[in-house]
């Protein structure tokens, strides 16, 4: 995955966490930044995290810099559905909607580890008026491919950037799903035979380090 899809992942996740600075800071260093991107495994944008949050501060900063209320996620909900706040239900409806949208009482389908683990205090506390500065970045080269399958022998070599480091693990796991095109890592392992579990392996990864995909087989799940 390039760099673009990871810096889009990053807006989800200060969306997400409410971190309306950096938001701010990130859209104004990439300002051809897709803000309405979705993520591949349930569809949700910037918004829908927004929404389903309650950050009524960045639900309005997103619409103003070019988010659509309309993008649906792969459930077909847009931000309006997933969000539980009346007032706010009411600035996401669409203009041009003629129905009413009903709030979304489902439990997530997906819990990213940014929300498990999430930011304290979720929000920065610097004020509006604080000087923008670049957004930290730790971009690494990593190398990639699936184990066992001898019609791909080759590694797929990528960028990931391991800041910031709650989260990195999920982020990572996405990245390398978008890469090898694959929708499932049972077991990610740093060869030639390290796991690599949670966001503290991923902090100890290094350029050029060479990662293997396991998956596990239905039938072997069930013995």
């Amino acid at each position: 995955m390039n760099q673009e899809r990871v810096d889009e992942e990053l807006l989800r996740e200060y969306a997400c966490n409410g971190d309306l600075h950096q938001i701010r800071t990130l859209l104004t260093n990439k300002p051809n930044l897709n803000i309405n991107s979705r993520n591949a495994m349930n569809g949700w944008t910037a918004l829908h995290w927004a929404a389903k949050r309650n950050h009524t501060d960045v639900v309005n900063y997103l619409l103003d810099n070019g988010a659509d209320r309309s993008v649906q996620a792969h459930d077909q909900s847009t931000a309006a559905h997933v969000c539980k706040s009346d007032a706010l239900r009411e600035i996401l409806q669409s203009d041009t909607s003629t129905t009413s949208v009903s709030p979304c009482t489902d439990e997530l389908p997906i819990i990213p580890n940014y929300l498990r683990h999430p930011v304290f205090p979720y929000v920065s506390p610097v004020t509006q008026t604080t000087p923008v500065t670049s957004v930290e970045t730790q971009t690494i080269t990593l190398l990639c491919r699936i184990a066992d399958d001898p019609s791909e022998t080759d590694f797929v070599e990528f960028d990931f950037n391991k800041t910031p480091a709650i989260g990195a693990y999920e982020r990572l796991l996405i990245q390398i799903c978008h890469e090898l095109e694959i929708d499932r890592v049972d077991k990610l392992r740093r060869l030639p035979c390290i796991r690599v579990r949670n966001d503290g392996d991923v902090k100890r990864l290094k350029d050029n380090h060479m990662l293997e995909v396991i998956q596990i087989k239905s039938e072997e799940k069930t013995t």
